[in-house]
């Protein structure tokens, strides 16, 4: 958990079937057993379809320790979704 710490990203990356989503829930998992907030969000896009909706959305999001997002960079966004992501 001291990438939680750091502030740092993880990220996996393979090809479909490999357990990408399955390590990220297990990090998850380890995370909340140790006392973070953590949020679980579909994909990237219904992340940023989400946060557009409202700006009082982004409050979750900035006060958790760990954002889970699937399909990061799958489908292309335009530059203000890409602000409004990152």
């Amino acid at each position: 958990m001291t990438f939680l710490a750091k502030h740092e990203d993880v990220i996996f990356l393979g090809s479909p079937g490999v357990g990408r989503m399955h390590l990220a829930i297990a990090l998850a998992v380890k995370a909340c057993s140790h006392g973070f907030k953590v949020l679980y969000n579909t994909t990237m896009i219904s992340l940023i379809a989400r946060l557009k909706e409202s700006q009082a959305r982004i409050k979750p999001y900035v006060n958790a320790s760990l954002v889970v997002v699937d399909e990061a960079g799958y489908l292309p966004v335009n530059a203000n979704e890409a602000h409004l992501f990152f």
